[in-house]
């Protein structure tokens, strides 16, 4: 279900890649594994931990009157695309680690080393300190298969199983097909119920 979430919102304005918001060139399958980036970096910021716990304050909208401390909320208020670009690749390129990494979740804080991992390998960091002006200074010629890998390292991460195995939380435990199935909020899962009387199995949403 994290899944179909990501791929319903990575064409949302706040997720799509920097360089197609500046320079609306042809798109390329790098800018979708940009998308994706963005989309696990919200559910890190925004939510507090699993079954879809929203952070208070949260990254957008108003669960009370204080403001999330993230930068990221910026993302969600500029109506120009080509202005939240600029503010996308300022906060990216420029300042990724001292103001967007330091909000993800304490929850998500196991994933920040895959987090950075897999922003470097969308966009490797200059040695010279010069921030770069033009297309190239947010063009990626990252691969799917790059993409793989850093997924693959956290999959089988030690630590992160160990602590996926600890917690109440039944994201990332396995199952046979039909044991689980989607839960109200869509991002974790619930059991289902027994065998009905008519000998189907009976789903609970």
């Amino acid at each position: 279900m994290l899944l179909i979430g990501i791929f319903f919102l990575q064409g949302t304005a706040p997720f799509i890649a920097v360089e197609l918001l500046l320079f609306a060139v042809p798109h390329r399958v790098v800018h979708d594994l940009e998308s994706v980036f963005y989309v696990l970096l919200f559910i890190c910021i925004h939510l507090e931990g699993p079954r879809n716990t929203v952070r208070d304050p949260p990254l957008y909208g108003t669960l009370g009157r204080r403001s999330h401390p993230s930068p990221m909320k910026y993302w969600f208020t500029p109506n120009d695309l080509v202005m939240l670009g600029h503010v996308k690749c300022s906060h990216m390129f420029i300042f990724f680690e001292e103001i967007i990494l330091p909000h993800i979740s304490p929850y998500f804080q196991p994933l920040v080393p895959f987090i950075r991992n897999f922003w470097s390998l969308l966009h490797p960091q200059r040695t010279d300190k010069v921030v770069p002006v033009g297309s190239s200074s947010c063009h990626s010629t990252a691969t799917g298969r790059d993409i793989v890998e850093v997924f693959k390292l956290a999959l089988l991460d030690k630590e992160l199983i160990k602590q996926a195995g600890q917690s109440d939380s039944t994201l990332g435990k396995r199952a046979l097909p039909g044991d689980l199935a989607s839960s109200q909020n869509g991002w974790d899962t619930a059991k289902v119920s027994k065998t009905a009387e008519n000998g189907k199995r009976r789903k609970h949403y």
